[in-house]
């Protein structure tokens, strides 16, 4: 019923009463529901069609999409509410104008928080009808795999696996001996690590991680534990068993990971407990992993295997490109220099300096004899080349000119040199020798005891030790010997230590910073600790 049929009908309805009051008829005025409908937009009983269908889209901290299906063409308004939690009450956050059905929520909310959102279909009359609520959580999950690699005696660097995808940085807690944990450091959005520096030995510090937004704070990390080593050395972790028995080891380039070279498989691991990261393999590998060498940016680790170097990506474990050189039937070795730029490989048909982007041959050095070991020095300007026949020969890198020659290192099975390049270490499985020669003078400098294999060789960082480890059976005896890896002083050659072995230890590596030392037994890899080393603990 329309308002001006309802007005006429009143009017009717009045005069018929002036006329009952002069005793010309009898009239009872009508109340206003008799002409009044609910499905009148214009009646005080309308009620419009509540909206369906409400969607919210895109949460974050910052805005919500929120979408409805409107039913009523008589809908004056829609009114957009919101609530904290399903105990907590409607709010009005705007009114939108039909025939717009959608709002974008730019108010700020809680992360891991759940909220709930209406709509309301109003009409002009003022009454509404209310559609279900859609409740929207916004989650903000903590950083995971909190973990830690020691710099220095009084430094650690913490790492850890940003989970979250709108953080606006991360809060680093530390706890000493127990109290509370307390604010150290804050980083910016999408930082993976942080330090902790002024460390103390002899106290235990814990750590935690948060990540962070403008309104809130997530859970918190794992916790780890961090002590420092007050022995000369200790062990601190072995790693689960490699996929075969191991010829080779290496650390990443920021001590956080060490890997391993076997027979069918290329293990990575965590130095700072030993837990196994990646397993890198393809149908091809099946023979020793002789040598291995990461990148300096450590993304990339060249494995010497057979008549090729394979070129890893270790963080996801594909195999980017592998190199062969025509006329090189086997690679014994491989390193790349400090800028990334060239491998050096030594082989059966003498050493050979390659792109180590892209393989190109660019050098080839012709030794005497058969060259089976090429080391590169640190500071990339000279390549050792180790003979099992005619000794041991210092070439020029730039241009392969002969610098020293010293054929008194006879029968080289391994080989270093210094971080200085002043000195080199050579080992003769023939002699069960190790020996330190003057690269200047070509010169003796001194012969290492007791005796060693030395089927690996390794200076520290800092060049004042040297390790050397082997396997192998003593030539004299034709029978198995157990081989202890050793290590020394470079300046007078004295024994610092001797760690236990194994009838077979494959490979010894020192960490970047020289505070892990890390020799395989055959199937497994020890970790050792150098006293002062911050190391994990529960």
């Amino acid at each position: 019923m329309n308002h001006s049929r309802s007005a006429a009908l009143r009017s009717v309805c009045v005069l018929l009463s002036m006329m009952s009051a002069v005793g010309i008829i009898g009239c009872v005025d009508p109340p206003d529901l008799v002409f009044d409908s609910p499905y009148d937009p214009q009646s005080p009983l309308f009620v419009p069609a509540a909206v369906s269908d409400l969607r919210v889209a895109d949460p974050s901290e910052g805005s919500r999409a929120l979408s409805w299906v409107g039913h009523s063409k008589s809908a004056a308004a829609y009114r957009v509410e919101r609530k904290l939690g399903s105990d907590g009450k409607f709010s009005l956050l705007a009114h939108v104008t039909p025939p717009a059905t959608s709002y974008l929520d730019t108010t700020g909310i809680m992360t891991d928080t759940t909220y709930y959102y209406r709509v309301a279909c109003q009409a002009a009359n003022g009454n509404a009808a209310t559609g279900d609520s859609v409740p929207v959580s916004i989650p903000f999950p903590p950083p995971v795999d909190l973990r830690m690699t020691c710099i220095s005696p009084s430094e650690i660097r913490l790492e850890w696996v940003d989970s979250s995808q709108f953080e606006t940085g991360f809060t680093v807690e530390q706890s000493v001996n127990g109290g509370a944990f307390q604010r150290i450091g804050m980083t910016l959005p999408d930082s993976t690590q942080a330090h902790a520096r002024s460390l103390t030995p002899g106290s235990v510090y814990r750590f935690r991680v948060a990540a962070i937004t403008r309104r809130n704070v997530s859970r918190f990390s794992n916790v780890i534990g961090a002590r420092s080593v007050s022995l000369p050395f200790e062990r601190i972790c072995s790693t689960p068993p490699p996929g075969s028995t191991l010829h080779s080891l290496t650390f990443s380039p920021d001590g956080a990971f060490i890997a391993g070279g076997g027979i069918y498989t290329i293990d990575v691991w965590r130095a700072s407990d030993g837990a196994r990261v990646r397993v890198l393999s393809h149908g091809d590998l099946v023979g020793p992993v002789v040598s291995l060498s990461f990148a300096p940016r450590g993304d990339l680790l060249m494995a010497a295997h057979f008549d090729h170097v394979d070129v890893w990506n270790v963080m996801s474990g594909v195999l980017e490109r592998t190199f062969t050189w025509s006329g090189f039937t086997w690679i014994g070795s491989v390193s790349i220099d400090p800028t990334g730029q060239r491998l050096v490989c030594g082989t059966y048909g003498g050493a050979i300096v390659s792109d180590a982007q892209s393989g190109s041959l660019l050098r080839v050095i012709d030794g005497p004899g058969n060259p089976q070991v090429a080391r590169l020095s640190p500071d990339g300007q000279t390549i050792a080349v180790g003979d099992i026949d005619s000794g041991l020969t210092m070439y020029r890198s730039t241009d392969g000119a002969i610098v020293r020659s010293i054929p008194e290192a006879t029968r080289v099975s391994a080989l270093a040199l210094s971080p200085d390049g002043r000195t080199v270490a050579t080992s003769s499985r023939a002699e069960l020798l190790v020996k330190l020669w003057d690269v200047a003078s070509g010169g003796l400098l001194r012969t290492l005891s007791p005796q060693n294999v030395g089927q690996s060789v390794e200076f520290s960082p800092d060049g004042l030790w040297v390790a050397a480890c082997g396997s192998g059976l003593a030539p004299s005896l034709g029978v198995p010997t157990e081989f202890e890896t050793m290590l020394w002083q470079v300046s007078d050659g004295t024994l610092v230590t001797s760690f236990p072995g194994t009838p077979s230890t494959d490979g010894v590596a020192f960490s970047p910073f020289g505070n892990l030392i890390a020799i395989g037994v055959v199937w497994s890899v020890d970790v050792w600790a150098v006293q002062g080393t911050w190391v994990m603990t529960p």
